[in-house]
């Protein structure tokens, strides 16, 4: 698989003028998937380490795409025109594309394909296999560690979900469908951590420490 470096990643998500906070939200998620990816090949799984590295550094790199708008105040960084040039473009490009597909497309452009399906399957509805599926150990672990940082901290898969709760008004059915993509996000977190025999509790202390 053709894979960008570790410094490659940065660059890209510099030229493509990814927010300063979901960089650093990236950064966070990535931490958390290098160190499952690692514990897990120790434990005797086959995964791509670097593959898990490269996607989790981009998989928020068009996020851009599904923000409403572009109020300062929600931004960590001194918006320039160059800034909100990209993004209105971007926006303009993947109207109504979820970000991750968007990333994909981009990815692909540039010539890593492969990687480009991996950090689609970060969005939300992949547990259900709708869009994207999760079928390789990259692509699960990618999943799983965005699923435990919420913006920079490594929170329990409830208190993420509880945090997307606080940002969205979700209707009744929007609320059952979440509350089943919940259940199977922690069958998910059930199986990752029997790999590599941890519990869903110490990773937070295990990540940090490491």
């Amino acid at each position: 698989m053709k894979l960008p470096t570790h410094a490659e990643c940065l660059t890209l998500l510099d030229q493509y003028r990814t927010p300063r906070h979901v960089v650093q939200h990236c950064l966070m998620v990535d931490r958390v998937a290098l160190f499952l990816a690692k514990r897990l090949k120790k434990y005797g799984s086959t995964i791509d380490v670097e593959t898990v590295d490269r996607a989790a550094l981009l998989h928020d790199i068009l996020r851009v795409v599904n923000f409403e708008g572009f109020d300062p105040k929600h931004f960590a960084q001194t918006i320039s025109k160059e800034d909100l040039a990209l993004w209105r473009a971007q926006k303009t490009l993947y109207s109504g594309v979820h970000h991750a597909t968007a990333a994909k497309h981009e990815l692909t452009k540039l010539g890593f394909k492969t990687l480009g399906t991996i950090v689609e399957a970060h969005r939300a509805d992949a547990i259900n296999g709708k869009v994207a599926k999760l079928d390789s150990l990259e692509k699960k672990v990618l999943y799983y560690s965005d699923k435990r940082v919420a913006h920079t901290e490594i929170v329990s898969v409830a208190q993420r979900f509880a945090e997307w709760g606080k940002r969205h008004e979700w209707n009744a059915q929007k609320l059952k469908e979440v509350a089943v993509e919940k259940k199977k996000v922690l069958e998910l977190e059930q199986e990752l951590m029997e790999l590599s025999h941890m519990k869903p509790r110490g990773l937070k202390e295990a990540v940090l420490l490491h």
